[in-house]
C-alpha cells in the first residue's frame, strides 16, 4: 500500500532519473519530471532497468538551425492517410509535421477528404496516390481506414525503402502481418496503444498493460521495427532489446486524435534525418511535453488533440533551455 506522500506538480531530480520517476504508482505522484544537470558523467543503460528519455537527451539532437537553410533542408513528410469521413486524422498529423520542423509535408488523401485537409492545414499540399518522388519519409495510418483505398496506399508505402512510422488503421492492416516487416529496406517506426499491441501479439490487453517493457520488445522482435507503446511513461523498444520509458505526458492525452499528432511529429522528424531510435524518443517526448504544457494552461480535463501543435514551438523551446548552464 502507497503511505502518505506529496503529490507533485513538478519534481527535480539531479544527474539522472530514478526508477520511482518512471513506474508506477510512485511515478504517477511526481508531476513532470525535470533533470538538473549537476555535471555528472552519463550513466548510460544498465541491466536493471530502462533507459530514461529526458529533454537533456532530446536537446542535442536539434542544434540552431544554420542560416543557410531553406525547406528542403528539412525534408518532406508524406502523410498517409485521410480517407473519407477521416480528413481531420491526416491533418492534425501535417500540422503537428510542421510544427515538429518538416520542411514540407504532402497528405495522401482520398478525393472529396483533400479540399477538408487543404482548409485545416493551409501550408500542405495532397495527392491521392503516394509521389514516386519527393517525400523522405512516410507517416502511414491517420483517418487510412482499412477499406480498398487504405490497402492500396498501405501496400504503396511498404512497397518504398523510405523511413515510416505506423499507426493507426496501417496497424489494423498488420495484423497477422508483422513479419512483413523485417528486412524492409527502410527504418519503421510503430506507434501503437496497449490495445493495437495486445490485437498485433495475439494478447489480452491486460497482459500488454500490465507488462509493457516486455510486450514493446516482444512486438520490436516480431516486426524488426522500432516500437512506441504509447501509454503512461511510454516505452519505446527496438528488435535488439534497447529499451526506454518518456518522461513526458499525462492523462489528458487520452483523447481522440493525440495518436495522430504524435504520428505527424515522429515522421517529421525521420523527413528530417533522424534514424528511428532518436525519432522515436524524441517525438515521444515531445509530443508528451506539449500535452504537459496545454494541460498547464488548460488543465487536463480540457485537452484536446488540436491543442497539441500549438505548443510544440515551447516544447522544443523548453527541450532547448535544458541545455543551458
Amino acid at each position: 500500500p502507497v503511505g502518505p506522500h506529496v503529490r507533485a506538480d513538478l519534481t527535480v531530480t539531479f544527474g539522472a532519473p530514478k526508477l520511482a520517476h518512471l513506474l508506477l504508482p510512485a511515478a504517477a505522484a511526481c508531476g513532470r519530471v525535470v533533470v538538473a544537470d549537476i555535471g555528472l558523467l552519463p550513466a548510460g543503460p544498465t541491466a536493471d532497468g530502462p533507459e530514461a528519455v529526458t529533454a537533456l537527451d532530446v536537446a542535442p539532437l536539434f542544434p540552431p538551425r544554420p542560416a543557410a537553410a531553406h525547406k528542403g533542408t528539412y525534408g518532406t513528410l508524406a502523410v498517409v492517410g485521410g480517407a473519407l469521413g477521416m480528413a481531420g486524422a491526416a491533418a492534425l498529423a501535417a500540422r503537428a509535421a510542421f510544427r515538429a520542423g518538416a520542411g514540407k509535408v504532402v497528405v495522401v488523401a482520398e478525393g472529396a477528404s483533400r479540399p477538408i485537409v487543404h482548409a485545416l492545414v493551409p501550408e500542405a499540399t495532397s495527392t491521392e496516390a503516394l509521389p514516386g518522388s519527393g517525400p523522405t519519409a512516410l507517416a502511414v495510418g491517420p483517418g487510412l481506414g482499412t477499406g480498398s483505398w487504405g490497402i492500396g496506399r498501405m501496400d504503396e508505402a511498404l512497397g518504398t525503402a523510405l523511413p515510416v512510422v505506423l499507426d493507426a488503421d496501417a496497424l489494423n492492416l498488420l495484423r497477422g502481418k508483422l513479419g512483413t516487416l523485417i528486412g524492409r529496406p527502410g527504418p519503421t517506426v510503430l506507434t501503437p496503444h496497449p490495445g493495437e499491441a495486445a490485437r498485433l501479439l495475439r494478447l489480452a490487453a491486460t497482459s500488454v498493460a500490465g507488462d509493457p517493457e516486455s510486450a514493446a520488445c516482444r512486438l520490436a522482435a516480431e516486426s524488426g521495427a522500432t516500437v512506441v507503446l504509447k501509454g503512461f511513461r511510454s516505452v519505446v523498444a527496438t528488435p535488439a532489446g534497447r529499451v526506454a520509458r518518456v518522461l513526458s505526458g499525462n492523462p489528458g492525452l487520452a483523447t481522440g486524435g493525440s495518436g495522430d499528432v504524435l504520428t505527424g511529429v515522429v515522421g517529421a522528424l525521420l523527413a528530417r534525418g533522424l534514424p528511428a531510435w532518436e525519432a522515436a524518443t524524441a517525438g515521444t517526448y515531445l509530443h508528451g511535453l506539449a500535452g504537459d504544457l496545454v494541460q498547464e494552461r488548460l488543465g487536463g480535463e480540457s485537452l484536446r488533440a488540436s491543442d497539441l501543435p500549438e505548443e510544440l514551438g515551447r516544447a522544443f523551446a523548453v527541450v532547448a533551455e535544458s541545455l543551458l548552464p
